[in-house]
């Protein structure tokens, strides 16, 4: 329901240069890149792509990384697909949890079964929340199944992905925060009446209690039954606690139930938080039917008469009606939401710091039992932004302090705001590093820690400035803005003193000034803060920003919050996009259109692919037609195929290999009877990766070409047309002299699964060497052809 109102975005980040970056040839496979889009779009490419990954996707609680996983098992059961979505924080193996969501669904199947559809890669496996696994010896067990099934498409989503670790998986998405327009367009939605008032009064505090999904709706759902904002993530969760009644439709509970509730599910949470003392670190999200009364029993005792028949209605009635479900596990209990439990629990520690408890008062006690402890961080953390007692607060965080600065400064931000400044001044008056000082300093979020962070920016260390702009940007606060526009002026005085020119085509004695790299750096970085914090603040730099988004296209996909910001501007501003238009058929630079061409694909004008393909100098034009997904743009690519300059059509061939436009397999095909056999092979390498088997006799073609780049190519691209035929053409070629052909033709094999290549392969391992190969490329082919035996046959194989 969330997605539909707000189309949830993930950012991708890769090791491979697989970006539009590399169309220019200026990235290395070791840069990382990062690429957004929509959530659901996101997992299909990387999970359930031409090649099936093991996704893990991460993101705050509350971001919809639950509800991502149901809408794409939905879609993927539409499409014929077996999806199974499987709940981590039980305490079965994942067989016994799939067999466990076959048995729900009234499916009845063995163990075998399930094990044999694993082999025959027939299901796709979401695995929701590797960190609320309860033990190490299940994340053990996940690991191990991960292992084994190495080709089974399966997603895993996670809270952290330093929390319960990321079972070394490279494909990673992670959730991003609803940006304020997002925020702004929900906010009508549910609150069409109030809900500029709601946006009015909230103010700053818009990003830290309402960036998910989850916390905004709660934060709609208060706001429209009381009026009230709330200081901070405690306040709005006790608050959507007091009112959760009315919320439900007052549902027929006894008067006593309702005037416990609450009390019970605090007793609860901080029971499943503090879970098996033997097992200290590990905690419940899920808990026995049983032990639950009994532990609402023993709550009960001397409070109210019958507590035992009294515990088992209540706890009835809160499945019902409150925020606790039954689990996958019919016996089990579970609270709705993590994040619910972790409230919970909060109320419950806040309980014994006002009872001044000997497990909170003691300094050592404190530290022992909580804050030594991952799974407790958040549940203190709510506990400090409920507290009104300045002195227990501070003492708290001290002790936090002495054990981990981190997790100290990041307790600080959680207090309430009258009671962080004396820790924030006396955090930087720590005998630490000016760059750790700084990192802290963002890390406590707090609007208390800009005074000192504004004061860093001022520094002439330009370094010391950039990790400033850092940590402002984790605290999201509008006001500065002012502060750091006069910062972006101050910039000048890095600027190197006048030289001679001595440029070619310059005029003699010509004077310049040269930005060294880090101030331009410090430029660009506050720039991008600047748009992060405020619109409305960037919308009179919008010629400014456009000027500063022609500097380099991996700047340009750094600066997609500012794009987003021009599209939006443009969108609702008579006569910008006529403006952009203009700018795009005046520019012949390649990276202003390049920028030009983003902004106006995303505005999905027609007329901006015409005005591209009329330029005469069409090398600066490829990568921009890529953003359009029409047929004028796709027959120009595919016409470049054919140039007479070799650069122009690698470029062109880049291009469409790395956009998949299908739009353009008819020009593709008509190209595959050309005379020029480059021309051919081009064309078909393109088709190769839409999986069109049309072009299989250009690369049997290729194999035997004088030119070894070219058998190398075609080795690689045969791999992408899953037919019998190609793969026997794939094992003659593990026989080449050349050492990359038969490189790729192994890698190909490999990831076919082509058993038949299996004794070649073993072959190839064993004898065929190039005696031309130095000692390292000896050792890589033997640890290539290894490796791909492993990679792409099962173990039994």
């Amino acid at each position: 329901p969330t997605d539909a109102l707000l189309p949830l975005q993930v950012g991708m980040i890769d090791s491979f240069a697989c970006t539009r970056g590399d169309w220019q040839g200026d990235q290395t496979e070791s840069e990382r890149t990062v690429e957004q889009l929509p959530v659901l779009e996101g997992l299909r490419k990387y999970a359930l792509g031409d090649k099936r990954e093991h996704v893990i996707l991460a993101g705050r609680p509350g971001s919809g990384k639950s509800t991502a996983l149901q809408q794409l098992r939905l879609a993927l059961a539409a499409e014929g697909l077996v999806p199974v979505l499987v709940q981590l924080k039980g305490d079965r193996s994942v067989p016994e949890m799939i067999k466990g969501e076959f048995r729900r669904a009234k499916q009845k199947v063995s163990l075998e079964q399930i094990d044999d559809w694993l082999l025959a890669d027939r299901l796709v496996l979401l695995l929701d929340g590797i960190n609320e696994m309860p033990t190490d010896d299940l994340r053990r067990g996940l690991a191990e199944f991960r292992e084994q099934n190495a080709t089974v498409a399966m997603i895993f989503t996670t809270r952290d992905l330093a929390v319960g670790g990321d079972f070394g998986i490279k494909q990673r998405l992670e959730m991003k925060p609803l940006t304020e327009l997002q925020m702004r367009k929900f906010v009508g939605q549910r609150l069409p009446v109030d809900g500029e008032k709601l946006l009015g009064q909230l103010g700053d505090r818009l990003r830290e209690i309402a960036e998910t999904p989850l916390l905004l709706k709660m934060l709609c759902d208060v706001f429209g039954e009381t009026g009230q904002i709330p200081e901070n993530k405690g306040e709005l969760f006790r608050l959507f606690d007091q009112k959760y009644d009315k919320f439900k439709g007052l549902p027929p509970v006894s008067e006593d139930s309702r005037r416990f509730k609450s009390e019970i599910l605090q007793q609860l949470a901080f029971v499943m938080m503090t879970g098996d003392s033997s097992k200290p670190t590990e905690f419940w999200l899920t808990i026995d039917k049983c032990v639950a009364e009994r532990e609402i029993e023993n709550f009960l005792v001397d409070r109210v008469s019958d507590y035992a028949a009294k515990a088992k209605t209540w706890l009835e009635d809160l499945l019902k009606y409150h925020l606790l479900q039954v689990a996958s596990d019919a016996n089990q209990i579970e609270f709705h939401h993590q994040l619910s439990q972790e409230y919970y629990a909060a109320e419950r520690l806040l309980s014994l710091f006002c009872a001044r408890h000997h497990d909170v008062t003691d300094e050592q006690r404190l530290q022992h039992l909580y804050l030594n402890f991952s799974k407790w961080t958040e549940v203190i953390s709510i506990a400090l932004s409920l507290t009104s007692n300045q002195e227990q607060a501070t003492k708290i965080v001290e002790s936090a302090m002495s054990i981990d600065l981190f997790l100290g400064a990041r307790l600080i931000g959680s207090m309430q705001l009258a009671f962080q400044e004396n820790l924030i001044e006396n955090l930087c008056k720590k005998e630490i590093a000016d760059w750790l000082k700084i990192h802290l300093l963002g890390c406590t979020r707090s609007t208390k820690s800009i005074k000192m962070l504004l004061h860093f920016l001022e520094s002439d260390d330009l370094d010391i400035g950039v990790k400033s702009v850092e940590a402002l940007r984790k605290i999201n606060y509008s006001q500065i803005v002012p502060h750091l526009k006069v910062r972006m002026d101050r910039i000048e005085k890095f600027i190197e003193p006048d030289v001679e020119s001595n440029i070619p085509g310059v005029k003699p004695g010509y004077k310049y000034k040269v930005l060294p790299s880090k101030a331009d750096e410090l430029d660009v970085e506050l720039k991008k803060l600047i748009a992060e914090l405020s619109p409305e603040t960037v919308e009179p730099m919008i010629d400014e920003l456009l000027s500063d988004l022609t500097i380099s296209t991996p700047y340009l996909m750094e600066m997609s919050k500012v794009i987003e910001i021009v599209v939006a501007y443009a969108k609702r501003t008579e006569g910008e996009e006529g403006k952009l238009l203009l700018k795009l058929r005046k520019s012949n630079e390649i990276n202003e259109i390049n920028c030009l061409s983003s902004i106006l694909s995303k505005l999905k004008n027609k007329e901006a692919s015409s005005i591209l393909v009329k330029k005469s100098n069409k090398s600066i034009v490829i990568q921009a037609l890529g953003y359009f997904d029409d047929e004028i743009s796709s027959a120009t690519l595919v016409k470049l195929l054919s140039h007479s300059d070799s650069s122009i059509r690698d470029k062109a061939c880049k291009v469409l290999i790395y956009i998949k436009k299908i739009k353009a397999t008819p020009f593709l095909v008509k190209l595959l009877n050309n005379r020029d056999f480059y021309k051919r092979l081009n064309s078909a390498m393109v088709l190769a990766e839409f999986k069109e088997e049309v072009s299989c006799e250009v690369f049997i073609e290729g194999l035997k070409h004088k030119n070894s780049k070219v058998r190398t190519q075609s080795a690689k691209s045969l791999g992408n047309i899953n037919s019998k035929e190609t793969k026997f053409l794939l094992i003659e070629a593990l026989k080449n002299p050349v050492y990359s052909v038969r490189r790729n033709a192994a890698i190909s094999l490999a990831n076919s699964g082509f058993k038949e290549a299996l004794p070649e392969l073993f072959d190839a391992l064993r004898h065929h060497r190039d005696p031309n190969l130095v000692e390292s490329e000896v050792v890589f082919d033997s640890e290539i052809l290894g490796n791909v035996l492993i990679k792409g046959f099962n173990e039994k194989s």
